[in-house]
């Protein structure tokens, strides 16, 4: 599915280049069949003229998105007293805490594609990007995972307060919290990017050494989509899932510039670009806790005022967030309007929100942690690209 829509979007685009340079056809380099004329290799005391008219780049990308920062799962900073009863009867008390993070997630790397077309005519020019990545997943499975939930209580009654037998006492019970324990838990981490940008380019005289400087201004938007979902089965809260999502929508002026230096067939280009953005970060969340609490004698103790829950909540908040771009690249002309390239990228993004961080886990229906708790961080995307250029 995913090479289908690069092939369709591909096939579109030249397309559209084919027939801009056919309405171009009193143009004399970009007439007839061009696009296979020999590639223009002049000395260095006379250099080659920087290319003009329509252009078109297709890069193929190979990229990492940064995971999010490592967190329990669970309540931070809360470990709580919990009781359970050994086999003799006897009972201990035990500070409970969360026994995963986010830290077991691997680090993965996807496809993506990003596409560049545009325009030049003496020094002034304009230019339109789209990029796009598959989901980068990351997931594991574990068992006899114990979970730390922040327990108000209502009234002074406590969601997780059990009544547990004494057995060396003539059967007497009191009313003490237990850990909670799943007996297996599905942790699923999920993040995809997509952008657009919109570019006037203005491209100053040829520099003494054949290279050429081109410098950006216009407008960027940028998003960045987190899932975060857990299931968890078994135990004293069986069944169990909580799904968040963050989105987080970045938009604003960019400017950049870009210089390229031919070194015969051959040459080399590195890029800046940095956006002033807003992002508008949404955070949403849907689950349900303890769905399959019965009062049946086959399962562990049972909180008593505990009960199936679900919940779903939403909240929204805007933050500036910066973005910085560097590319650097190595192209080789094939012919003289065809050429491919090979290079490397890396976006720094700060003040976004990842859906693992934003998780509330306070009973009976958790919740979103509010903007600006700690969990506003950084995020480095970075990867490798391979390309066809035309006329670039």
């Amino acid at each position: 599915m995913f090479s289908n829509r690069i092939s369709l979007r591909l096939a579109a685009f030249l397309l559209v280049v084919s027939a801009g340079m056919t309405a171009r056809s009193q143009d004399h380099e970009l007439q007839g069949l061009a696009l296979f004329e020999p590639a223009d290799e002049r000395p260095y005391e006379n250099w080659a003229q920087p290319k003009q008219g329509l252009f078109f780049t297709f890069d193929g990308l190979y990229w990492h998105i940064s995971p999010p920062s490592t967190t329990p799962i669970g309540a931070t900073n809360f470990n709580p007293t919990v009781y359970s009863v050994a086999g003799n009867g006897f009972v201990s008390a035990v500070p409970e805490y969360n026994s995963l993070d986010t830290s077991t997630e691997s680090s993965i790397w996807k496809w993506g594609d990003r596409m560049e077309l545009g325009y030049v005519d003496g020094h002034n020019g304009i230019m339109f990007t789209s990029l796009s990545t598959q989901s980068q997943t990351s997931d594991f499975t574990t068992t006899n995972a114990s979970v730390v939930f922040n327990d108000p209580g209502v009234n002074g009654v406590f969601y997780l307060n059990t009544l547990i037998p004494v057995t060396p006492f003539n059967g007497a019970a009191f009313l003490g919290r237990t850990p909670v324990v799943f007996s297996s838990m599905y942790v699923q981490d999920k993040s995809r990017l997509d952008g657009v940008e919109a570019l006037y380019i203005y491209r100053p005289s040829e520099l003494p050494l054949g290279g050429t400087v081109e410098f950006t201004a216009g407008g960027r938007y940028f998003e960045l989509k987190d899932q975060f979902w857990v299931d968890a089965r078994g135990g004293n809260l069986t069944d169990s899932y909580w799904n968040t999502h963050s989105h987080n929508e970045i938009a604003g002026p960019e400017v950049g510039v870009r210089y390229y230096q031919p070194l015969g067939r051959f040459g080399f280009s590195a890029e800046s670009r940095f956006t002033a953005g807003l992002n508008s970060q949404l955070v949403s969340q849907d689950g349900i806790l303890a769905s399959q609490l019965t009062g049946t004698n086959n399962l562990p103790p049972q909180p008593l005022a505990m009960s199936a829950t679900s919940f779903n909540h939403s909240a929204n908040w805007y933050e500036f967030s910066p973005i910085v771009e560097l590319r650097v690249e190595a192209h080789a002309q094939l012919t003289n309007l065809i050429a491919v390239k090979a290079g490397y990228t890396g976006i720094f993004v700060n003040n976004v929100v990842r859906a693992a961080d934003k998780v509330d886990y306070t009973l009976p229906t958790m919740g979103i942690l509010p903007s600006g708790a700690g969990n506003l961080q950084s995020v480095f995307i970075q990867g490798l690209n391979l390309s066809i250029e035309f006329n670039r």
